[in-house]
């Protein structure tokens, strides 16, 4: 299966199965304090530019793997394929902290590789059922302004990029979406964030709080050029921070939004900046 072939597979899906839930509001105030000197906005994906239906993980999980042996004719239980799934992540993240990597990243399609040759099931495409099971399970779409915003900053001369943990579905999500959202003028997700500027944790092989997930952008800017957006204090506002970046909290929606309450590792971080929409960021760094 191609590239061309999965994305148009996933816009299929999209549409048969669209996005069925609503942002949650915070309690958070905003705090729009101005960030002088900016260069580059780098931000996080999943609950940050792109919504994710965090809340009830464990139905959403439950539901997405019935729906994943049902689509795709399995011939076993849900929930021994739940159980091959979290086995076969924990066994490549053991494998990879053997050799020193911190925070490893899986590839999700080898996870389902694994699934299909355990339980015998031939001539299903691994590339295809993974990106049903994350759809059935977050049905991804854009928080509103957020096109908007990073449009306005970069035809301000700001470069953008993106730090995400990420898998093989997070570009062919994003080319949809962003063709969508300016109605077939972006075809591409490189058309709009600057690839040197973007690390996917599928590609890079670890994952967010790897601190390392900024090494690229670093190379192009200094820390102190650059601004970090995300939604969780640990691994997104932490991990920025340690690397001098400046950093902006997005706290636009209370089920993405990642405080950690009582985490010691949390304890005295403090974003440069907090927003609960996107349209505020222009106040920060626009």
């Amino acid at each position: 299966m191609t590239l061309l072939q999965l994305e148009k597979y996933a816009e299929k899906l999209q549409k048969r199965m669209p996005p069925q839930y609503g942002v949650k509001k915070t309690e958070l105030k905003p705090r729009l304090r101005g960030i002088a000197g900016v260069k580059a906005v780098l931000i996080d994906v999943y609950g940050t530019f792109l919504t994710s239906a965090y809340d009830d993980l464990w139905g959403r999980n439950e539901a997405a793997f019935k729906k994943t042996v049902e689509e795709f004719h399995l011939n076993t239980n849900w929930e021994k394929v739940r159980k091959l799934y979290y086995q076969g992540i924990e066994r490549a993240h053991r494998r990879k902290r053997k050799k020193g990597i911190q925070f490893p990243e899986v590839l999700i399609e080898d996870i389902w590789a694994r699934i299909l040759r355990k339980i015998g099931k031939k001539g299903v495409n691994k590339f295809r059922i993974a990106y049903f099971f994350d759809w059935v399970r977050d049905r991804n779409k854009l928080y509103s302004d957020a096109f908007e915003t990073l449009k306005k900053l970069k035809e301000q001369g700001l470069k953008l990029g993106i730090a995400s943990n990420s898998q093989f579905y997070t570009p062919i999500n994003l080319n949809i979406l962003l063709r969508k959202k300016s109605r077939g003028r972006i075809k591409k997700w490189q058309q709009f964030f600057t690839p040197g500027l973007c690390s996917f944790s599928f590609i890079e092989g670890f994952s967010k709080p790897n601190k390392k997930i900024f090494a690229k952008q670093l190379k192009r800017f200094k820390a102190e050029e650059m601004v970090f957006v995300g939604n969780d204090l640990f691994k997104d506002i932490k991990t920025a921070k340690r690397q001098g970046l400046h950093t902006v909290l997005f706290a636009g929606d209370a089920k993405s939004l990642r405080l950690r309450k009582g985490d010691k590792r949390v304890k005295g971080v403090k974003p440069d900046a907090i927003i609960t929409s996107w349209k505020q960021l222009l106040r920060v760094v626009g």
